[in-house]
């Protein structure tokens, strides 16, 4: 009888110390899920920067191709 009370003792220790390392378990991944939606966002900002200076480099290309136009003009013989 003795020696099952002190089993029983042992596996609720062995419990106690499982239930500890899932709350660190899932306090990590709740960091870890946080960090992503963080890294996610920044990524979603970059890629619309990315657009952004895209479609600014596309207007001032094309800007430069006109007044590159203008300047060569007709050209009078």
């Amino acid at each position: 009888m003795i020696g099952l009370k002190k089993q029983i003792q042992e596996l609720g220790c062995e419990v106690d110390v499982a239930n500890a390392e899932m709350e660190e378990v899932k306090c990590i991944k709740e960091t870890t899920e946080q960090e992503l939606k963080g890294n996610e966002l920044q990524w979603a900002l970059n890629e619309a920067s990315i657009q952004t200076l895209e479609a600014r480099i596309s207007i001032i290309q094309d800007e430069i191709s006109s007044v590159g136009s203008q300047v060569e003009g007709p050209k009078v013989v």
